[in-house]
């Protein structure tokens, strides 16, 4: 009996292949250790925080854009790439500017957040035939929910609640990217016996 092939964008949607699937997983397990790290930093002072926080943000946006580079064929190759640079940059600018004040770090911690979650949505809705974006689509919302609560609480005095945010949207940003990994092992064909 031959199987019914499949109609609409799923015929024309090549199937993930095992290298994607593991790119996406050590994205998701590199983002959630990242994430781990950030909300230890903020029991440290401010200032180390603030430069342990900026190169955990930019180990997190090389990864991010790594990820990218090696699926190039990928629908949301340029959105990977965007928030990779948002979170490389901000965490250079926090990095390199631990003394400026809890308040441009926090504004600087929104702006990469609010790049990586609205990257994450879009990204969500260009996958829209994977299984596992929900993941990421869970992940993105979660980023813009704490940007929008660092707004709605600033000024900041210390960077311990930005810095534990920030923790909580990466380890939120990891999560997704291994449920997609795992959504996108699900969909992958198998092999005949």
């Amino acid at each position: 009996m031959a199987k019914a092939k499949p109609k609409g964008p799923a015929a024309t949607m090549a199937p993930p292949k095992a290298q994607d699937r593991r790119s996406a997983a050590i994205l998701g397990l590199v983002l959630i250790l990242v994430g781990g790290l950030a909300l230890l930093l903020p029991v440290q002072a401010s200032i180390a925080a603030s430069t342990g926080l900026g190169a955990l943000f930019v180990v997190a946006g090389v990864a991010t854009m790594i990820h990218a580079a090696r699926e190039k064929g990928m629908t949301s190759f340029n959105l990977h790439m965007l928030a990779g640079a948002a979170e490389v940059v901000g965490g250079i600018l926090i990095w390199l500017s631990p003394l400026k004040g809890a308040a441009a770090i926090a504004l600087l911690i929104v702006i990469v957040l609010a790049v990586q979650g609205g990257s994450h949505i879009l990204m969500s809705v260009k996958l829209s035939e994977t299984s596992g974006r929900a993941g990421l689509f869970l992940s993105g919302l979660a980023s813009l929910l704490i940007a929008v609560f660092l707004v709605s609480r600033f000024p900041y005095s210390s960077v311990t609640e930005p810095g534990a945010m920030a923790g909580v949207a990466l380890v939120a940003a990891g999560i997704g990217h291994v449920i997609l990994a795992a959504g996108r092992r699900r969909a992958a064909p198998r092999p005949a016996r």
